[in-house]
């Protein structure tokens, strides 16, 4: 059986990587505030990351509609001034999580 100071320790040592680990991230997010990113720049990367054509002429009515969907998250989303990498990614965060799909199954196309 452990003993509380055990028990404490091992809370202590959670807690502990539990800090470290956020303030990692927030590091990493203060980065991504910090890059700037011209309105070019975030169309590419939300073509990306929804893996759409470079090519827009290629693109299907409702991908294209996706793309705008996402593009005016990044730009007007909640805490975005779509500027930054900070926006592009909250901004296709935001569409995955809360738009595109109902649950974790359908959040993502499979490839």
């Amino acid at each position: 059986m452990r003993s509380q100071a055990e028990t404490l320790a091992a809370v202590r040592e959670t807690i502990n990587l539990v800090d470290e680990t956020f303030e990692a991230t927030a590091v990493q997010y203060r980065k991504l505030l910090a890059c700037p990113l011209s309105a070019a720049d975030i169309r590419r990367y939300v073509k990306l990351v929804l893996e759409l054509p470079e090519d827009e002429t290629a693109l299907s009515g409702r991908a294209r509609n996706t793309l705008a969907d996402v593009v005016e998250l990044c730009r007007r989303g909640v805490g975005n001034d779509g500027k930054t990498a900070w926006s592009a990614c909250n901004g296709v965060t935001h569409y995955i999580t809360h738009q595109y799909g109902h649950s974790a199954d359908s959040r993502l196309p499979a490839n």
